[in-house]
């Protein structure tokens, strides 16, 4: 009798800050988790050891973002005269929506404020009077090779012709606990006012491209983007084997920029796998 190929399905489940004994983050390089190998495939005594990679998803959580901002504007040619607003930011990130939203509703939380309170607010550029909110405080992203950054910043500071009249600085602060973990701020922040603020490893909640230690055939270790289902499968053949394994994160449209998720660890990960075993036969 002929021996069958008995496949065995692994799945991987990363969630809810529970780092169970089958997946953990590296603590060193948060874009990177390691996966152990099924013991019993590991350790047996087949001559050829193929692993097929079904699909990797990220289940986006829903995020309940708030935090206050400030917003000051001194006269240049007399510091003592001061425009300054302060308001709280609510923000609810559906499971579909990216870091846009937050700038939607910050803009809108700003202009009803100013509505609410009747104050007049000056504007650097006259002809955007009415508008000048959009541009005293942008929330912008910013690539570079070790980080996917959150850049906030006064742009009216740096109008060139004549020079601003008003310098503008910001600060934020009374993060809640998503809005820290979206944001990534750090334990040791400090609120004070800045005209430029950064925060680094930030996640905008897009698709991620995808390297594996599996994947040993592909350049760069490829492997693919999160949230396919690949189809076919794809098949990688296992030359080194040891007890785990890991994948790495980096951003979709930057593919050099380490992804790091938030490190609350609430979204899900979820890995499917398909272990091929050697001919089995099968009786009745």
């Amino acid at each position: 009798m002929n021996g069958i190929n008995v496949p065995i399905e692994q799945v991987y489940l990363f969630a809810n800050s529970d780092e169970s004994s089958l997946v953990r983050r590296d603590p060193k390089r948060l874009n990177r988790y390691w996966f152990k190998y099924p013991e019993e495939w590991r350790t047996s005594t087949q001559k050829e050891r193929i692993i097929g990679v079904r699909s990797f998803w990220i289940s986006r959580q829903y995020r309940r973002l708030k935090f206050t901002v400030s917003v000051k504007k001194e006269l240049v040619s007399d510091p003592t005269k001061v425009n300054e607003l302060t308001f709280d930011v609510y923000s609810w990130l559906d499971y579909d929506e990216d870091l846009e939203s937050v700038w939607i509703d910050f803009r809108n939380h700003f202009q009803k404020n100013i509505e609410e309170h009747k104050q007049e607010w000056p504007a650097d550029v006259p002809e955007l009077k009415g508008n000048e909110i959009w541009i005293d405080l942008i929330f912008d992203i910013v690539n570079n090779e070790k980080a996917y950054c959150l850049k906030m910043f006064c742009p009216t500071n740096e109008i060139e012709v004549g020079g601003p009249q008003y310098k503008s600085s910001f600060l934020i602060r009374n993060f809640n606990d998503d809005a820290k973990a979206v944001f990534n701020v750090p334990d040791n922040y400090t609120p004070e006012y800045n005209t430029e603020l950064m925060f680094n490893n930030v996640w905008d909640r897009h698709s991620i491209f995808l390297t594996s230690s599996l994947c040993t055939s592909t350049v760069r270790n490829y492997l693919g983007f999160s949230n396919v289902r690949y189809e076919p499968i794809k098949y990688f053949k296992i030359s080194n084997i040891g007890s785990v394994f890991w994948l790495d994160m980096f951003q979709s449209h930057q593919h050099d920029t380490p992804l790091v998720l938030p490190l609350d660890n609430k979204e899900a990960l979820v890995l499917e796998l398909v272990i091929l075993q050697e001919a089995h036969e099968l009786y009745s």
